[in-house]
């Protein structure tokens, strides 16, 4: 596709919204970021995996994880890391399946970690906090 085709959609996004909507849209993005971050950092089975970026939140479930000793973050234990990873992957897994809520995952440092994005102009905080929710009752689940 040429430049200018790629352009299009930054284009109608600036064009429907102006300026004034986009920066609007933006803070909005960035306060939902940091509030998500926030939930995260307020319960210690979960732990941030890098900086919060505009409105993606890289994170880790860390524990506890049952039967195993040392499961919290930053276990040197590579039994314990690579169970975590595959926990973290788990919980991706089935709340996409769920089709509840979606998330996606990445490798940071060689960890397994969740990245949700909050992209979307329709997010609210309503349903920040029901995704969070239903990541609380998977982790617990597994």
């Amino acid at each position: 596709l040429g430049r200018r085709f790629r352009a299009l959609k930054a284009w109608v996004i600036w064009r429907s919204l102006g300026r004034e909507g986009m920066v609007a849209r933006l803070r909005e993005q960035v306060r939902l970021a940091n509030l998500f971050a926030d939930w995260i950092r307020n319960d210690n089975r979960f732990e941030l995996a890098a900086p919060v970026s505009m409105g993606v939140v890289c994170f880790r479930f860390v524990g506890p994880v049952t039967g195993i000793a040392d499961a919290g973050p930053g276990s040197s234990n590579p039994a314990t890391a690579d169970r975590l990873d595959r926990l973290n992957s788990a919980i991706v897994e089935r709340i996409n399946a769920s089709g509840r809520a979606y998330l996606t995952q990445t490798k940071l440092r060689g960890r397994t970690v969740m990245r949700i994005g909050l992209g979307n102009v329709l997010t609210k905080e309503e349903h920040l906090r029901k995704a969070w929710q239903i990541i609380q009752e998977t982790a617990s689940k597994l």
